[in-house]
């Protein structure tokens, strides 16, 4: 059975094998569904149905399934739908469906990386040596070390359920790769079935290009919100939640008076607005201004609009505070635990399932956009509605609720910007016009917090680049990239210091180096501006050195030609770009402690030559000949070289 690129044949075992045309092949088990976490162990005898449509059957277990290929519209690319039935008398609760299980991968190259996603900004998502178990939501890549060979597969609808991949790996080979939707206990009535979300499978030499394909075909099914790159200035990074709004109405004035007046958009108000006082108990859930904001938040959009900017707010929609008047009044609204609400990290999430607690999203921002005139939305901590717990309805999973509680948002909003955070990223397709795509920056390079659960960290300038990286590819595709703010001082604010003292033990606020050196400074403002995302700051300008100034300066205008991950993949800590229609634009980033001397096959950048001025130095650039030799990177330091016309 041919489906243009890909050939599926059933074997005499009665498995499934399925053969690229670049001899890439995939040999397939059973599907698998996972019953009160025990496992059937029953076989399925395979029927062929028609071309490429395949009938298991259980006798045992009373499961069946039908699975059936089908070409895609992009070369490369193939679908697997899937739909498992309840033949039993009973109704059945699946933890796990499973209908793609790959117990043996032949490639003509050795994957020896895999990219692995998280669910969410702060979800894992990095490349990573092909080697041991590695899990993977949503989508997974596998490529070798040149760019001559890769495998990506991923779920297209992504608003259904929560989607897995399980791969285990030895010395670049594939010896199984599961994927898997996290179907929650939902119901399958006797006689019913689940149709379950279709799995695209691709095959081609870049990684890269896999990545972007796979974007178009998930914003194909799920949709897409276009419109111009955000540019802006948001309080938290100066301030973390300690700003008045005499300190907004101030930063206003100095951001007017500055080269940067003309070219942000937005300033955004980030939390803190609602707080009683300084000091006081988060109390999210309460969406009222605090007494730091005494004339409210519509007196200070009007003041913002009036000064030429588009008003924006944080808030955290989902999250309730112990402290709140929600949480001693409406407790019922929230996920439970099996002694009252559950426990979130140290919060609690709404049950988006419950009709009240749905009917106080909507009141929240009608008054957030309709009374208080606010045209940008920054929501935050939203993976908090998608905890584990007893919910209002058992019949349909976390993420289809959250997805119909953010499309509520939406419908609000009409055309105002929302720009998710904390975010589950699968869910919000086509209904965010913006992501936070990563973990939070700070006035540190590295620090070692969460490293228990994220090996390089969080709250620094490394951490948000990584995912900044290899979440590219979602980039005017999915949404706008948030890479999160861009950092170039030389020390932190007074606010940042405080909660490193308090928060961190004083370790990051006090041992050298704190704060950003020129080339940590330079390799974030170039890798933001080449990237092409949202553009906000966050620094107090009376604060910054005027050397570090012009560094912020030099973003603007922003980059408008689109760029790609070139497939290079030898050194782990080197990752390159260069603008995907023609090489007018290179950049190299060293994530490393250690210089770099790169030396890349000319072929890979599509160019025999390439004469450039770096972006922030100026300095020229010439290449020529087979192997491009590129000038030492030290440590933390990015280039990016644009084409000269003669180049």
């Amino acid at each position: 059975m041919n489906l243009k690129s890909w050939n599926i044949e059933i074997q005499s075992s009665g498995l499934i094998q399925i053969q690229h045309v670049c001899g890439l092949t995939l040999r397939l088990g059973h599907p698998t569904i996972t019953l009160d976490q025990e496992m059937p162990t029953s076989n399925l005898n395979p029927i062929v149905e028609q071309d490429a449509v395949f009938h298991f059957t259980d006798p045992e277990e009373k499961i069946e399934w039908i699975l059936e290929f089908e070409a895609s519209e992009k070369k490369g690319w193939h679908r697997l739908r899937s739909q498992v039935f309840n033949r039993s008398a009973a109704v059945i609760r699946p933890d796990i469906i499973s209908p793609f299980h790959c117990h043996e991968i032949e490639a003509p190259a050795t994957f020896s990386h895999v990219l692995q996603h998280g669910r969410d900004m702060c979800g894992h998502t990095q490349l990573l040596a092909a080697e041991g178990k590695i899990a993977s939501d949503g989508c997974i890549g596998l490529t070798d070390a040149w760019g001559a060979q890769a495998l990506v597969l991923g779920f297209e609808d992504l608003g259904a359920a929560f989607t897995r991949f399980d791969c285990q790996l030895k010395k670049g080979t594939v010896t199984t790769l599961e994927a898997s939707i996290l179907s929650e206990r939902v119901p399958i009535g006797p006689g019913e079935s689940m149709q379950l979300p279709p799995l695209l499978i691709g095959a081609d030499p870049s990684l890269s290009k896999l990545l972007s394909e796979y974007a178009e075909l998930v914003a194909d099914q799920m949709g897409f919100l276009s419109g111009p790159i955000q540019t802006g200035w948001c309080s938290w990074y100066h301030y973390y939640g300690t700003e008045t709004e005499e300190d907004i109405l101030r930063n206003i004035d100095s951001i007017q008076r500055s080269p940067l007046g003309k070219e942000i958009r937005v300033i955004q108000i980030d939390d803190g607005w609602n707080l009683p006082e300084n000091g006081h108990a988060k109390v999210w859930g309460d969406w009222v201004p605090g007494k730091k904001f005494p004339r409210g938040m519509k007196s200070l959009a009007d003041d913002i609009r009036s000064a030429g900017f588009v008003p924006g707010l944080w808030l955290a929609p989902f999250s309730v505070s112990h402290a709140s008047r929600l949480y001693r009044e409406h407790p019922d609204w929230l996920i439970q635990g099996d002694e009252g609400p559950q426990d979130c990290w140290g919060e609690f999430g709404l049950d988006l399932t419950h009709p009240e607690a749905l009917g106080f999203v909507r009141e929240t921002f009608e008054r957030v956009f309709n009374e208080w005139g606010f045209d940008y939305v920054k929501i935050d901590f939203l993976i908090h509605a998608t905890h584990p717990g007893k919910r209002f309805r058992s019949d349909v999973t976390s993420a289809a609720a959250f997805r119909k509680a953010l499309a509520t948002i939406r419908e609000i909003a009409k055309d105002r910007f929302i720009l998710t955070c904390g975010a589950p990223m699968g869910p919000s397709v086509g209904l965010s016009d913006g992501m936070r795509i990563g973990n939070d920056v700070s006035s540190r390079w590295s620090i070692a917090h969460g490293i228990e659960g994220w090996p390089i960290g969080n709250c620094c300038i490394k951490s948000a680049a990584i995912h900044t990286i290899w979440r590219h590819w979602m980039q005017q595709v999915w949404w706008q990239n948030d890479p999160d703010c861009l950092m170039v001082g030389r020390k932190g604010s007074p606010p940042e210091r405080e909660l490193f003292r308090t928060a961190f033990e004083g370790r990051y606020a006090t041992e050298p180096p704190y704060g950003l050196s020129e080339e940590e400074a330079g390799f974030w403002t170039r890798l933001v501006w080449l990237t092409g995302g949202m553009t906000l700051f966050s620094h107090d300008l009376s604060c910054l050195d005027s050397d570090r100034m012009k560094m912020l300066e030099s973003v603007f205008p922003l980059n408008e030609i689109p760029v790609a991950v070139l497939d290079w993949y030898v050194d782990p800590d080197l990752v390159l770009f260069k603008s995907v229609s023609d090489t007018r634009l290179i950049g190299l980033f060293n994530l490393g402690d250690q210089t770099l001397s790169p030396e890349i096959p000319s072929h890979k950048f599509g160019v025999e030559s390439f004469c450039g001025k770096e972006k922030l130095s100026g300095e020229v650039l010439e290449l020529s000949r087979d192997s491009f030799q590129f000038p030492y990177l030290p440590p933390h330091s990015g280039r990016v070289w644009i084409r000269s016309d003669n180049g």
